[in-house]
């Protein structure tokens, strides 16, 4: 299992609660600003809590940074963790593409989070990535044996690919407003990127395949 799910984290399920506000706020923070950029006593006065409060909750910054990647995963194992691979192909790919976007719809701050802590490239931004990338390469596997994916896919390129796509929209949010000429985080957006991603996953580029192509 992956390091930071075995910190001491305090769940709780009332977000007015302090340990949940203080992580909210640790969450906004390092989403802004970065993990480097954020300390203790920034965090506190977000969360309207003394420095010692946050220490006496989560210790060191490590240990709050801890418990934001244990509730980050909490939240995309939840929103990504069940499966949605019954049915055809297409399907599938509509289905999966506006569950990415409804996630960056209703998560932002999460979305960008994570951005922020996989450009870090620490350890921990490391484990936090190959978490994103194997949650996404288990639904190519079973659809691998079901028998409808290519048999020469890379799985776990493919995977890769798939964070790269979903992180840029929140990686160039500004590039892309400009040269779009609308907020790309929109809902309007959004459901241009989605469609757009998701007619390149189920139709590619060209107009003929590989092997119709080979046939004339």
């Amino acid at each position: 299992m992956y390091r930071f799910l075995h910190t001491r984290m305090v769940h709780l399920p009332d977000d007015l609660k302090a340990a949940a506000r203080i992580r909210d706020a640790a969450l906004a923070s390092f989403a802004e600003h970065g993990v480097a950029a954020t300390t203790i006593r920034g965090v506190a006065t977000a969360a309207g809590v003394s420095p010692s409060l946050v220490q006496h909750h989560f210790g060191t910054k490590s240990g709050l940074r801890a418990a934001v990647d244990a509730y980050v995963i909490d939240q995309v194992t939840a929103s990504f963790g069940t499966t949605i691979e019954d049915g055809a192909p297409e399907d599938i790919a509509e289905r999966a593409g506006r569950r990415i976007t409804d996630f960056i719809a209703a998560n932002p701050i999460v979305f960008r989070y994570l951005v922020q802590a996989l450009l870090a490239g620490d350890d921990d931004a490391v484990e936090l990535f190959r978490f994103v990338v194997r949650l996404s390469a288990e639904p190519f596997e079973r659809l691998s044996r079901r028998g409808i994916m290519h048999r020469d896919l890379d799985i776990e390129w493919a995977a890769i690919f798939v964070v790269f796509v979903n992180f840029a929209p929140v990686l160039l949010e500004h590039a892309l407003d400009e040269l779009l000429g609308h907020g790309v985080l929109t809902d309007a957006g959004l459901e241009r990127f989605r469609k757009a991603t998701t007619a390149m996953f189920t139709q590619g580029l060209f107009t003929q395949s590989r092997n119709r192509a080979r046939d004339k």
